[in-house]
């Protein structure tokens, strides 16, 4: 939940300053791959994709921590490419077959 707040917070405060931003010509030049990434990061790729994985693991009584390194290795970069697909629909794909407004 840590991470997901924290992705959360980047993402409004993000936001924020580019609504404040308002006639700056320059005002996309602040939002940076980096930041892209980490609000990525930290609000998708945890919460929906090594989270659910990680407590499933805790169920079936897995402990060895490099198995949960390499989960988490795999599962943010899957959740990296969800995001990014996911962002790029929302700005070029069809609302009619997206399904999104």
């Amino acid at each position: 939940l840590r991470y997901t707040s924290l992705g959360q917070a980047l993402d409004l405060s993000t936001a924020s300053q580019f609504m404040a931003m308002e006639g700056d010509k320059n005002r996309l030049n602040h939002f940076t791959m980096d930041r892209y990434t980490a609000i990525v990061k930290y609000k998708t790729s945890y919460y929906s994709f090594y989270l659910p994985v990680a407590l499933a693991m805790h169920m079936a009584e897995i402990s060895d921590p490099k198995l949960f390194q390499a989960a988490k290795t795999i599962l943010l970069e899957m959740g990296h490419f969800f995001q990014v697909q996911d962002d790029y629909l929302d700005c070029f794909g069809d609302p009619k077959i997206t399904g999104k407004q």
